[in-house]
């Protein structure tokens, strides 16, 4: 990747494509963009290794053993609302999502619950609750890009919101009895 950088900086340099400065700002600005995304994943890895190292997954899969309706069929459906409304109070997708894939991988395996739909429910999950969280990245990049109010966008979708919610946990319900 660093072998890419360098080739397409020196291409646009040497044949004057981009402006010697105007190209230097550029990759300055990317670099300040990518920092906190990877800083981001990093302890968001760093995190799943811990969780890991704890047991964390083996402690959770054992404490909702007890539980009568969680079964098979309806841990898909926990998973997509747990999920979702976690990732909407929090304003975070990506490290909830890498945290609780080996445990709902564990889940599902002990549950006898289709491992694919449950893994899509857990993305589907992250993937709602930072759409309609009101302070979520996308969130903001979405409203400063239209040029409007962060709170009024996000009030203004929250409806829609809610609709795709209730039919996504509709949906994973059934398809829970049904695959």
């Amino acid at each position: 990747m660093q072998t890419a950088c360098v080739f397409v900086y020196l291409y646009f340099w040497m044949f004057k494509i981009v402006d010697f400065h105007k190209i230097s700002n550029n990759f300055v600005k990317g670099l300040e963009t990518i920092t906190f995304v990877l800083a981001v994943l990093g302890f968001t890895y760093l995190l799943k290794d811990v969780q890991n190292g704890l047991g964390f997954n083996e402690f959770v899969a054992s404490h909702l053993e007890g539980i009568s309706w969680l079964n098979g069929t309806t841990l898909p459906f926990i998973v997509f609302t747990l999920v979702a409304w976690i990732c909407w109070a929090t304003g975070s997708n990506w490290g909830i999502y890498a945290i609780l894939v080996p445990t709902t991988a564990i889940l599902s395996t002990q549950f006898h619950a289709n491992f694919w739909l449950t893994q899509g429910a857990l993305a589907s999950g992250t993937v709602w609750g930072a759409a309609a969280c009101f302070f979520s990245d996308n969130r903001v990049l979405t409203a400063q890009s239209c040029k409007v109010d962060m709170m009024k966008h996000g009030i203004s979708q929250f409806p829609y919101q809610l609709i795709i919610f209730v039919t996504s946990s509709v949906v994973y319900l059934i398809a829970g009895f049904i695959l």
